[in-house]
């Protein structure tokens, strides 16, 4: 019975992959952000590195790429920045809440960690550039309330891709139609890697909300 069902949600998954890849999707820019380049190397966003770029030189690349609505320091000790996309944004890059859910954390005078959201769904991220060799999934409980918590770790592009579900408001399981998160930080996500983030995505489909 459960080799049957893991086979039905396999087929379902591949299904949703399927479907995916055969909508006109461009994903040259998407590929861009997520992957390396010769005058960025990952981590890098933007062309915002983690660890070495200034605020100041940060800021002004976020003006200069004409996506920048506006920003705000969001901590009274100004660690963090919270970013607002305007509509001239690519279609992959989110800003649906206030602020949108970008934010950069700052730690002497250097962006720390960047934390970006996107409208692109975690299966175009698999096509764009693969599957992850490291992922975990976990159900947590917090405040009287269970959270679905994702995430996806690719050591080379030096990135981590997390995707977190409200049980009250979402059932069912994480899958490749829900939209994911960019985590770009100034540590070596290759090294040291737990072995909780070796589950396997019979695992991830498996592990529902309550």
């Amino acid at each position: 019975m459960y080799l049957r069902l893991s086979l039905i949600l396999l087929l379902i998954f591949t299904a949703a992959l399927l479907l995916i890849h055969t909508q006109p999707y461009d994903d040259h820019e998407l590929r861009q952000f997520l992957l390396p380049t010769a005058g960025c190397p990952a981590p890098c966003f933007m062309g915002i590195r983690p660890g070495v770029t200034k605020v100041e030189e940060a800021i002004k690349i976020l003006e200069a790429s004409g996506w920048l609505d506006r920003y705000n320091y969001e901590q009274q000790d100004a660690t963090a920045i919270r970013i607002k996309w305007n509509d001239n944004r690519p279609a992959w890059l989110g800003s649906n809440m206030p602020y949108g859910q970008t934010t950069m954390w700052i730690r002497n005078g250097l962006v720390e960690q960047i934390f970006v959201e996107t409208n692109v769904m975690l299966g175009a991220v698999d096509l764009s550039i693969g599957r992850p060799p490291f992922q975990h999934i976990s159900l947590n409980y917090n405040n009287g309330q269970y959270y679905l918590f994702y995430v996806a770790l690719y050591p080379t592009e030096n990135i981590n891709i997390s995707i977190s579900r409200d049980c009250e408001h979402q059932s069912n399981h994480i899958n490749y139609l829900d939209k994911a998160f960019l985590n770009y930080g100034t540590s070596d996500i290759g090294t040291n890697i737990p072995p909780s983030y070796h589950h396997p995505w019979l695992d991830v489909i498996h592990t529902l909300c309550r």
